[in-house]
C-alpha cells in the first residue's frame, strides 16, 4: 500500500467512525477512558495498537513489542 492508498483508507475509515459515533449518546463522563476508546475506534482498522496507553507494554500480533 503506498502512501495515497494508506491516507484514502485512513480517511475512509475515520469518516465511517465519526458517522457512528454521532449516532450514539455522548458519554456522561468525558475521560481517559472515554477518549482512548475514541482513538480506537477511529483508527482501529488501521493501527493495530490503537485504544492502548503508551505507559502501558503492548505486544503486536507478530510477537513484537
Amino acid at each position: 500500500m503506498d502512501f495515497e492508498q494508506f491516507k484514502r483508507r485512513c480517511a475512509h475509515d475515520y469518516a465511517k467512525a465519526i458517522v457512528n459515533l454521532r449516532q450514539e449518546a455522548l458519554p456522561k463522563k468525558f475521560d481517559f477512558s472515554y477518549l482512548k476508546d475514541l482513538h480506537k475506534r477511529l483508527s482501529e482498522n488501521t493501527f493495530e495498537w490503537v485504544g492502548h496507553a503508551r505507559d502501558l507494554p503492548f505486544k503486536f500480533k507478530d510477537g513484537n513489542n
